[in-house]
């Protein structure tokens, strides 16, 4: 399982950098720099991983993949765009979508996360449009 989950954010992540660096950002402040806004839960904030290896950290305002702070990425070009969204749907779950649109093509993928006992949480990874259960989470440790 928790290959899967490191896998799925590794190909996210290397979609979204190679689509993503022939698309601009609809919040592209100029410079292709990301605009987005975190502000993840206070549960969350903090370093997660899977034996040694961080996989994400959440500060008050960032979220960070491997160590690249998502709005940080360089995404510059004219001819797409690409959203994201934070979803706290509860006390104890945070998602995260980021969308991308580029000639004419459409592609989302979910991350969500669930609050575990501080020492671990839950970690998901779906495309937009698949339902979510219980086995698609992966637990990820404090690091």
């Amino acid at each position: 399982m928790k290959k899967t989950l490191l896998l799925g954010v590794f190909t996210a992540m290397m979609i979204a950098m190679v689509s993503l660096n022939s698309c601009s950002k609809n919040d592209d402040n100029g410079d292709g720099i990301i605009n987005a806004k975190f502000s993840p839960p206070s549960w969350v904030r903090g370093s997660w991983g899977v034996e040694d290896i961080e996989v994400f950290e959440f500060t008050s305002d960032d979220v960070l993949m491997f160590g690249q702070s998502i709005k940080l990425m360089n995404f510059s070009a004219p001819s797409g765009s690409i959203s994201m969204k934070e979803t706290k749907s509860t006390s104890s779950v945070y998602e995260i979508t980021i969308s991308v649109k580029s000639g004419g093509e459409k592609a989302a993928a979910i991350f969500s996360f669930k609050k575990g006992d501080g020492t671990f949480i839950d970690a998901a990874f779906i495309e937009a449009g698949e339902t979510l259960s219980d086995d698609d989470y992966d637990r990820l440790d404090k690091m």
